[in-house]
C-alpha cells in the first residue's frame, strides 16, 4: 500500500470537483472502458446568432447650417413675433426689444447727422473760398478735419443704429423711441426659442436658433467597440425620437470614427428630414447584431450543464457550459473558453460521462 500513497494524492490534488463531478480536469481513459463507451467526437464551429440591439444617440445639426441669434446691445425682450419650427427670412423681425440706451444711440446719430450735413457744407464752401483766394488754407484744412471727423463718428453711430434693427436713413425726429427689433440674419427653420417676454438679456444669451440648411440632420450614437465590430448597418435605418409617437424617420448613409480614448465608435447617420422637431432630440434606433456561439448538437449536452472534449491519447475533459439558446436539435453555447475549433463528443457522451465519474 505505501509504494502507491503518492499516486492516490496526486489524483486528489489533480482533480477538480464541482458538484461531485469532476470538470476541467484531463481524464485518460483505458481502451477496454472505450470500447464499452464507444464515445464519438466531432469538431465543432461557432455560428453568428443574429438579435436587434437597440441604440440610444442624439440628433445634430452641423454646426455651419446653425444661426444661434443674440441681441447685438442688450436690453429687453418685449413681444416675441415668432413661434417655434417657424419658416422666417433673412431680415424678418423676430421680437421687439426696448432699452433706454437705444433712444441715446438713435439721439447721438441724428446729432452726428445734423453736425455733419453742416460741416460738409463749410468743407465745400471753404474749397470754394480756397480757389477764389478768399480764404487760408490753413482754414480750408480746419474745415476739411472736421467734415471727415464728422464722417467718421456718423458712420460709427449708424452701425450702431442698424445693430438695433433700424436703418438709419428711416430714423428722424418724428420716430424716436426706446424701441429696437431682432431680425433674423438668413432664410432658415426657427428650431429652439429661449426667450421669456419682458426679461433682460445680454449679448452673450442666444436666444433664438435657427437652421438654414434643413437637408442636414445627423443622428449620432455611441456604441462599444467590441459590440459595433458585430453590427449588421442597413442600408437603410429607422429612427424614433424618444418619447414621442409618430415620430418614425429614415437615415440613409452612415459614417463611423472611433474614440480611442474609451474604446468606443461614433456611429453617425444622416437622417432623412421628415419632422419640425429634430433639433437636439434623443433618438432612438434598432440595429441587426451578430453574436458568435458554439453550435451543439442537444445530444452532446449532458444534464444541460456539461460537454466533454477529446483532448488526446484516449483523455477527455468534462467542462461546464452555459446554454445560451436551445433548439430541437441544437444548442448555442456561450465559448468563453474557446473550445472552437475542438473536438467535442456527440455520440454516447452520457455513457462517457459516467464512466468518467466512476473512474475515479
Amino acid at each position: 500500500m505505501k509504494k502507491f500513497l503518492p499516486l492516490i494524492v496526486f489524483i486528489l490534488f489533480a482533480c477538480k470537483k464541482v458538484d461531485n463531478i469532476i470538470v476541467d480536469t484531463e481524464i485518460r481513459l483505458s481502451r477496454k472502458d472505450l470500447d464499452k463507451v464507444k464515445p464519438v467526437a466531432r469538431t465543432v464551429h461557432k455560428e453568428c446568432i443574429k438579435y436587434t440591439k437597440t441604440y440610444t444617440g442624439r440628433t445634430e445639426l452641423p454646426k455651419q447650417h446653425i444661426r444661434y441669434i443674440s441681441l447685438q446691445i442688450p436690453g429687453f425682450v418685449n413681444h416675441l413675433k415668432v413661434y417655434q419650427y417657424q419658416q422666417v427670412h433673412a431680415g424678418q423681425v423676430l421680437a421687439i426689444i426696448e432699452h433706454p440706451s437705444y433712444l441715446d444711440i438713435k439721439v447721438a446719430y441724428l446729432e452726428a447727422k445734423t453736425s455733419f450735413d453742416y460741416l460738409k457744407e463749410e468743407y465745400f464752401r471753404q474749397g470754394e473760398l480756397a480757389m477764389d483766394q478768399a480764404t487760408s488754407i490753413k482754414r480750408m484744412n480746419q474745415a476739411k478735419r472736421d467734415y471727415f471727423n464728422a464722417e467718421s463718428k456718423l458712420k460709427a453711430l449708424g452701425i450702431k443704429v442698424k445693430m438695433l434693427g433700424i436703418e438709419p436713413e428711416m430714423l428722424s425726429v418724428d420716430n424716436l423711441s426706446p424701441t429696437a427689433y431682432l431680425k433674423s440674419p438668413a432664410n432658415g427653420k426657427i428650431v429652439n426659442i429661449n426667450i421669456v417676454e419682458g426679461s433682460y438679456y445680454s449679448n452673450y444669451d442666444k436666444l433664438i436658433a435657427i437652421i438654414t440648411n434643413e437637408q442636414v440632420v445627423f443622428g449620432k450614437f455611441k456604441i462599444e467597440e467590441n459590440e459595433f465590430e458585430r453590427l449588421s448597418i442597413p442600408d437603410t435605418l429607422y429612427i424614433t425620437i424618444k418619447g414621442e409617437a409618430n415620430s418614425t424617420l429614415k437615415s440613409t448613409t452612415y459614417t463611423t470614427i472611433n474614440n480611442i480614448n474609451d474604446n468606443t465608435v461614433i456611429l453617425t447617420v444622416n437622417i432623412v428630414p421628415g419632422l419640425d422637431n429634430i433639433f437636439d432630440k434623443k433618438i432612438i434606433t434598432q440595429i441587426p447584431y451578430c453574436d458568435s456561439h458554439l453550435k451543439v448538437p442537444v445530444k452532446a449536452v449532458v444534464w444541460n450543464k456539461y460537454i466533454i472534449t477529446e483532448t488526446g491519447n484516449s483523455s477527455y475533459k468534462i467542462i461546464p457550459v452555459n446554454i445560451l439558446v436551445k433548439n430541437d436539435s441544437v444548442y448555442y453555447i456561450d465559448d468563453d473558453i474557446n473550445l472552437s475549433d475542438c473536438k467535442i463528443v456527440i455520440e454516447n457522451s452520457k455513457k462517457l460521462f459516467t464512466k468518467i465519474n466512476k473512474s475515479w
